[in-house]
């Protein structure tokens, strides 16, 4: 989501938690995506 494709544009580090966030519970697994929220947050990986 981070990255520039043909098909769509790159996001943002905010609109990609967003996504997440909304998708929680639903196509994800909770418990792994609140992991995942605690260590991208401080992440020099994360999307800019």
């Amino acid at each position: 989501m981070a990255v520039t494709w043909s098909y769509h544009r790159a996001r943002r580090h905010e609109e990609i938690m967003a996504i997440l966030q909304k998708e929680n519970g639903i196509k994800l697994y909770q418990e792994l995506m609140e992991i995942f929220f605690g260590i991208i947050g401080h992440s020099p990986y994360r999307a800019n």
